[in-house]
């Protein structure tokens, strides 16, 4: 069989192989009942460990894709008309696939070249090979070790106040606050959001049957009769005057703060403020973090700190859950975590963010000529009034270049997935589809 597999590694290798080999079954290029390589020789062929090319063929043979006859090796399983079906579903998703740009000014991706890939296939092969802990289920709530790390970090770096007993693991925010509204107890509670509202969040809530109030400030709360806050503090410059002024107004009218610390490490200009839950003794905070803009996009691991009066109800529920975050990853970022490598990625992020923010500030201050623009740290996002005419997005996308948002009043720059040494080029072709002669 003529094997022509180059890695790419931005995938652990034997995922990149195993991608490699559905493509072939499912392309026809390897055929039913056709005999796969050997282990020993696709090591020897592709130069790698004997375990990588067990970890591939395990997944193909739990997948259906090959199955294993005794003394005679590995063959191709799939049937001949599957192959044609998953081949035309492939084509049909690919065609609904939102294209990918060389260059994207979104906060929804992240400069994956910054994040050191090796390291963490290092520590995923490490677990892998650890039987024990990838033969279960796992615990619904969160790994204990991780959640001991948590407790550790989360006090360290952003002055939570919480026992482990109390951190619940998932894979992101929203599973972690279905959990949450399963808490209360079939009560319909009044949740309010600060304007802009967060969808993402405000459509669980409202799937689970809650009542959504939208505020222009938080002024407005001494009028209102709700049951909680939900507020990412990042979106806000309040003092700590202020801070202490509101967790007194939400203790004297019974109202939970949900604090959503969205990016909370990441001050590089501002000296950065610790939690609100970190400033609160009565029990009053649901403290939420996810970890994914930290590490990668699709590394799905969130946490959420519950006050002692949800902890009672939630243990009665252990045995109706499973865990949403992946038991791997789980363990993986426990090791990443108790190394100190989350620390010194985020020192690292930091350094990068100043240098991509002042270059972006340079730009859009002297070549743009706009001074009155809105920037947000915690997001690392400049939001640029200006005027651009109807062909600049389609003509941006022509040479590589694509934004989260098209408006044709203001540019919406958040650089967190741009590579700083890049970012002076690509602004450079900006401003020739901008600026006018």
């Amino acid at each position: 069989m003529q094997i022509s597999f180059i890695p790419t590694y931005n995938k652990p290798y034997y995922i990149e192989l195993h991608d490699y080999f559905i493509k072939q079954i499912l392309d026809g290029k390897i055929k039913k009942s056709d005999h796969m390589p050997s282990i020993r020789e696709l090591s020897k062929m592709l130069q790698v460990s004997r375990t990588t090319i067990e970890n591939c063929y395990d997944l193909l043979l739990s997948e259906g894709y090959i199955i294993s006859k005794p003394r005679s090796g590995y063959f191709c399983d799939l049937p001949d008309g599957y192959i044609k079906k998953r081949t035309v579903n492939k084509e049909i998703k690919q065609l609904s696939t939102e294209k990918n740009y060389p260059y994207t000014f979104s906060s929804r991706q992240v400069d994956y070249q910054a994040f050191d890939l090796k390291l963490w296939q290092r520590y995923t092969r490490a677990v892998m090979d650890d039987a024990s802990l990838m033969s279960s289920y796992g615990q619904p709530f969160g790994e204990q070790n991780l959640k001991d790390a948590l407790e550790n970090y989360l006090y360290m770096q952003r002055g939570v106040q919480c026992e482990s007993e109390n951190i619940v693991i998932g894979a992101g925010i929203q599973p972690l606050l279905f959990l949450l509204c399963g808490l209360l107890k079939n009560k319909v509670c009044k949740i309010a959001f600060l304007k802009p509202v967060f969808l993402q969040a405000s459509k669980v809530f409202e799937d689970c049957h809650h009542k959504i109030i939208a505020i222009n400030h938080l002024d407005e709360l001494n009028e209102l009769e709700i049951d909680f806050l939900y507020l990412t503090p990042s979106t806000l410059n309040l003092n700590m005057k202020d801070r202490f002024s509101l967790l007194k107004l939400l203790t004297e009218k019974d109202i939970f703060l949900i604090e959503d610390d969205y990016n909370g490490e990441m001050h590089y200009l501002s000296p950065g403020y610790s939690s609100f839950q970190g400033l609160c003794n009565d029990d009053r905070v649901i403290y939420l973090q996810s970890f994914s803009k930290l590490l990668l996009p699709s590394i799905r691991l969130a946490c959420m700190c519950l006050p002692n009066i949800f902890i009672e109800s939630l243990n009665n529920r252990a045995i109706y859950y499973n865990q949403t975050a992946s038991k791997l990853e789980q363990y993986v970022f426990c090791f990443y975590l108790q190394e100190g490598h989350l620390e010194r990625r985020i020192k690292r992020l930091r350094r990068q963010s100043v240098k991509k923010s002042e270059i972006l500030k340079h730009f859009i201050e002297n070549e743009l000529k706009v001074k009155d623009y809105i920037f947000n740290e915690y997001h690392q996002l400049y939001i640029v009034p200006y005027c651009l005419n109807d062909d600049f997005y389609s003509e941006a996308k022509k040479i590589g270049i694509a934004f989260e948002k098209e408006s044709m009043e203001a540019l919406y720059f958040s650089f967190l997935s741009i590579d700083e040494n890049e970012l002076p080029n690509i602004l450079e072709q900006i401003k020739k589809l901008v600026v006018k002669d």
